[in-house]
């Protein structure tokens, strides 16, 4: 009997089949996870910087360019899961660059935080991957079903998505592969919202896009919102398209209102989002860029590197340490950042795309996925197109090439189209789609033969003459050599795609097309999970922050104290050991310690205008370093510390330790202060100071009340015999005592925001910004009880709402299901 008179295409079976299938190959994916004890975390990396170095010599990490994902995401999770574990919000970050706001990695998502609450970090950092790798493909496909495409066909699509070249480059991130399965959520949404406009299906989409925003990554963030506002238009255009032609605007107006009050709760959900980055934004270390300048500042994707999406490793990758990346323009620097430029979509895919193009005419999603990765190629390309996003906060302050993410999904689509038209015979003239992708293998071919070349190079490469330097063009030559897996592997899947598709295109039954393209979908499954699996490192969870003795040592010190790194050390690695540092790698962070650590390191040269993500230190003779609580200072054993007498030799092991014998305590008390009206003289002075200077006076920018107005002559200062006992020191809240014979200013050397309040002996008073950056209280002689905390009117107003919203949006979900279900169960 024929199968499909008995199950149609669209019946639950083939749903739950192919639902399974999808759900399968992410198993597949995460094999190495599931059954062999690793984790999706580049604990690799950690083996090249000490103190772990040494427990393995000459070794190579896999992929070092994705090393953000331990020395940036992993801290932010494990500070955040410390927090939440404890009762309180994360807003404080004692352990880097002296505290500061929570990064802007801080997730609030209902689906995030609960796993990394309940779970240690590497295993919730891989369940939550698995989690949006398989619904990634999921709703990719329930998307391209809802927009019409055949099941095989919408499975090659939900292939091509879910382990896009572009989702696979940044997957050990997190925030990407979190985006990638929201993005297809979103726009199955809209297909649902647009034939129901019920009251469920706009709840869903304002809590999909609530979702969105608390993953917490608003470069990609904007590109996401923008393409599913520009994808809602398309379609509310395209479904009132005869309501248009007689002027009746009443229904389309409707559809946009509704639409919009799904973005406005989403919105209200999100508001921690809002509250956080403004936070961070008012007074960020990094500098904004204009449209002439973003691309020479940031990256740029040359028209060359297009052949990467038939050859990914045509211009080389981080996990074979070999980049010959062209430039953009002759005379500049190459942008070596695979991720940043990554366009390869899979082979079979970008020839179902390519056979798309053959229906654009007649199916309106293949011109509007068309005209999506053609305009989006030319933002990354580095044309006038990209313009109006510089105006927007923060997309003018890093690389238009992560843009190439909707690129991705762009392609993915086209592809799924291609498949379905192919499917369905719905080609006029079959010679097109046959021609179209038998130019592509020939022209991937000549580019391989090419190479064999010195012309070839010379071309593909930007090389000068390779005149003189024969052993130079023979080791290029063995990269580019037809047995090489960088050419051979690729065209031999290229070849097979081809040769599939061309069955496809002629084949008549229709059985044997969908058996072929049912092979053509395994083939995208098998090429773009090698390619996942061979960029991503897969590492043993015993690689995961070792602890050293050095370490030991450091945490068996109850004192309140920070270390300064010396040398080639991975910032942010005492996190995890709970130890605080004076240095640290964050996106944002406080352009005034920016500034200080600045002036500590290099007084002789003017302040900067803008500082990196990264801070560095070569130097500690400066007071300004005693001042922050370095207590210890940390070097490699290859590395000669500059000799200085207040250093003191404590460890030599696998690193060697120095105690800092001018270390200034975290809180300590001094009598009298100088007064400085503005930024620039607090910066001089803070530079003309000695150790002595900062042990009798502080540095204030705002006049203390009037009883501590006298305190700015000159007053003698028994440093050490002034007491203050620390009782409580969490990253919201600090609770001393301080027991002195005079009047004057407690400081605590710590990062000043202003959210931070405190109540001395049970009275509210305020917080001074001392010395630049720090926080300072007047106090009277005598002990008093003080109590340091941070409230953030703004972040906790922001929190509060997003709480409250999603509580109200999740029951409203709830109540609108349980009343359907009533409705339908009574008919």
């Amino acid at each position: 009997m024929n199968m499909k008179k008995n199950i149609p295409d669209n019946h639950w079976v083939f749903k739950s089949v192919t639902a399974a299938l999808i759900i399968f190959f992410a198993l597949i994916f995460f094999y190495p996870v599931i059954f062999e004890g690793m984790s999706f975390y580049p604990f690799d990396s950690l083996f090249i910087y000490p103190p772990w170095m040494y427990l393995k010599s000459c070794f190579r990490p896999h992929n070092i360019l994705i090393l953000d994902a331990i020395n940036d995401f992993y801290p932010s999770a494990l500070f955040q899961k410390s927090c939440w574990t404890e009762g309180i919000f994360p807003l404080w970050n004692n352990f880097s660059l002296g505290g500061m706001l929570a990064s802007t990695h801080t997730y609030m998502s209902p689906i995030i935080l609960p796993i990394l609450c309940l779970l240690p970090v590497s295993y919730a950092h891989d369940l939550l991957l698995f989690m949006h790798l398989a619904a990634a493909g999921l709703f990719t496909y329930l998307y391209l079903r809802q927009i019409g495409l055949e099941n095989t066909a919408s499975l090659c699509g939900a292939a091509a998505w879910m382990f896009n070249g572009f989702v696979m480059t940044w997957f050990e991130f997190e925030h990407i592969p979190f985006m990638a399965a929201l993005l297809p959520a979103s726009l199955f949404c809209v297909e649902k919202h647009i034939r129901s406009n019920s009251m469920m299906s706009r709840l869903t989409l304002a809590a999909i896009i609530g979702l969105l925003f608390g993953i917490s990554f608003a470069h990609v963030l904007y590109y996401q919102l923008i393409f599913t506002g520009v994808y809602i238009m398309f379609r509310v255009l395209s479904v009132e398209k005869e309501n248009l032609r007689k002027k009746i605007f009443r229904p389309t107006l409707k559809k946009f209102l509704s639409f919009c009050a799904a973005f406005i709760i989403a919105f209200i959900v999100s508001a921690s989002f809002f509250t956080l980055h403004f936070s961070h934004y008012q007074e960020r270390q990094r500098a904004s860029f204009n449209f002439s300048e973003i691309y020479d500042k940031t990256g740029q994707l040359c028209l060359k590197s297009l052949l990467t999406m038939i050859y990914p490793n045509f211009y080389g990758t981080p996990c074979i340490s070999m980049s010959f990346i062209p430039t953009s323009a002759p005379g500049k620097n190459p942008y070596n950042n695979y991720h940043e430029l990554c366009v390869y979509c899979g082979i079979a895919v970008l020839l179902f795309a390519a056979c798309s193009l053959f229906r654009i005419r007649e199916k309106s999603y293949t011109f509007f996925y068309f005209f999506t990765a053609i305009t989006v190629l030319a933002m990354a390309m580095g044309t006038l197109l990209y313009y109006p996003f510089t105006l927007l906060p923060g997309l003018n302050i890093s690389s238009p090439t992560r843009v190439l993410y909707i690129f991705g999904f762009a392609i993915a689509m086209l592809s799924a189209l291609g498949a379905d038209a192919l499917l369905k015979n719905n080609f006029h003239k079959r010679i097109f789609p046959f021609l179209c992708i038998w130019v592509i293998a020939l022209f991937a071919l000549s580019a391989a033969l090419a190479m064999q070349t010195v012309p070839g190079v010379n071309f593909f490469l930007n090389s000068t003459s390779f005149a003189g330097k024969e052993n130079l063009f023979e080791n290029i030559s063995s990269f580019y050599s037809f047995k090489s897996p960088v050419i051979l592997l690729p065209l031999a899947i290229l070849f097979i795609s081809t040769l599939l598709i061309t069955g496809i295109i002629y084949v008549k039954k229709d059985s044997s097309r969908k058996l072929l393209m049912i092979i053509c979908g395994l083939l995208i499954f098998y090429d773009l999970i090698s390619f996942g699996w061979s960029y991503n490192s897969i590492t043993p969870r015993s690689y995961e922050y070792p602890l050293m003795p050095s370490f030991e040592l450091l945490q068996k010190d109850i004192s309140k104290f920070r270390v300064a790194p010396f040398g080639y050390f991975m910032l942010n690695t005492f996190i995890p050991f709970g130890i605080e540092e004076i240095g640290g790698y964050y996106p944002v962070y406080s352009k005034r310690y920016a500034e200080y650590i600045h002036l500590s390191q290099n007084p002789e040269v003017p302040r900067p205008e803008a500082f990196g993500n990264s801070l560095w230190f070569n130097k500690f003779d400066s007071p300004l370093i005693d001042l922050i609580n370095t207590k210890y200072v940390l070097e490699p054993l290859n590395r000669r510390f500059p000799e200085t007498e207040k250093m003191e030799l404590v460890y030599q092991g696998e690193i060697k330790i120095y105690r800092n014998r001018s270390v200034f305590p975290r809180i300590f008390f001094v009598p009298s202060y100088l007064f400085c009206p503005g930024r620039d003289e607090a910066y001089k002075a803070l530079g003309s100071f000695s150790r002595m200077d900062f042990q009798k006076k502080v540095i204030l920018e705002d006049m203390p009340s009037s009883e501590f107005k006298l305190l700015s002559r000159e007053l003698e200062n028994d440093f050490y015999k002034q007491r203050i006992e620390i009782k409580s020191y969490r990253g919201n809240e600090i609770i001393f005592s301080s027991h002195t014979d005079k009047d004057g200013f407690v400081i605590v050397a710590d990062n000043y925001a202003d959210g931070w309040r405190v109540s001395v002996d049970g009275k509210e008073e305020k917080i001074l910004r001392a010395n630049y950056i720090m926080r300072a209280v007047p106090v009277k002689a005598g002990s008093r009880e003080i109590r340091m905390y941070f409230r953030p009117a703004l972040m906790l107003a922001g929190i509060w709402v997003s709480i409250c919203g999603w509580a109200i949006l999740l029951v409203s979900i709830c109540a609108v299901a349980v009343y359907g279900l009533v409705l339908r169960m009574k008919r």
